[in-house]
């Protein structure tokens, strides 16, 4: 890749420098990595300039051999609730739901994530079972890596599984938040809730493309399909939000968040 790539493709480099030509001449050992993956990496709110990303070449030649690149459609199951547990996923383009089923049938959303994200690590430590089903919300693209060889690389690189252990502590820390958010909350504040999630973590705009339906919205709520219908044609009415099919325009976010703050 050449330097002249971000300016091409307008991208802003926000912390450190871009790298030059002579990087590249001379194979520097240098990246340039995305908030997301700062966030997931290092932490949120930190500095990542001059800090070192580590895996030895063997591991690293390991991982690529027990790893497979795969493409999943809308709609489809990326790992299945109660199916043995296989692979860690790292998801590299797009979006997906976490889908928990009930006795009953019922689906609960627990939360929803986007590329580049890590996957399925909670099941290492369940038994050798998928906990949820991961379904693509989107069109994506994984890559998936062979449990034996996560934990063998895990159990001989204790920096490597602390941070596997944080990524894993932080996809339930967001999950059980989100339930005990809409747990104190009426309807009005729950669908307002999601959508402020959607907008701030996901599609990170007030205005955007909701790719999921009404009912997915529904089980990500905890509410009725007509729940979501009546509460989104209001907030329309009220000039809250502009919603024009899959299209979603948060256009008092000031006023939105206060309903999603208090429900």
């Amino acid at each position: 890749m050449y330097p002249e790539y971000f300016g091409i493709r307008n991208l802003n480099i926000l912390n450190g420098n871009c790298f030059t030509m002579n990087d590249n001449r001379s194979s520097a050992k240098l990246c340039i990595i995305g908030q997301t993956v700062v966030d997931n990496l290092f932490g949120e709110n930190t500095d990542p300039v001059g800090r070192t990303l580590r895996i030895r070449e063997s591991e690293f030649n390991k991982l690529q051999a027990r790893s497979s690149q795969l493409k999943f459609r809308k709609g489809e199951s990326i790992l299945k609730q109660g199916a043995t547990a296989t692979h860690l996923v790292f998801l590299q383009k797009s979006i997906v739901k976490f889908n928990l089923e009930d006795e009953a049938g019922r689906n609960l959303i627990l939360t929803i994530t986007k590329s580049p994200s890590l996957i399925g690590g909670a099941n290492m430590f369940n038994e050798g079972v998928n906990m949820f089903f991961v379904v693509a919300v989107e069109d994506c693209e994984c890559c998936m890596i062979e449990f034996p060889i996560m934990k063998e690389i895990a159990m001989a690189n204790t920096s490597y599984l602390m941070k596997l252990l944080e990524i894993i502590h932080g996809m339930f820390r967001m999950s059980i938040l989100n339930f005990i958010s809409l747990a104190h909350k009426q309807v009005n504040g729950r669908i307002a809730d999601v959508l402020m999630y959607l907008s701030s973590a996901i599609y990170r705009s007030h205005e955007f493309n909701l790719n999921l339906t009404r009912k997915e919205l529904a089980e990500f709520a905890g509410c009725s399909t007509e729940n979501v219908i009546h509460t989104l044609s209001r907030f329309h009415r009220e000039g809250i939000l502009e919603v024009n099919g899959k299209r979603i325009h948060i256009k008092d976010p000031e006023r939105f968040q206060k309903i999603s703050r208090v429900g």
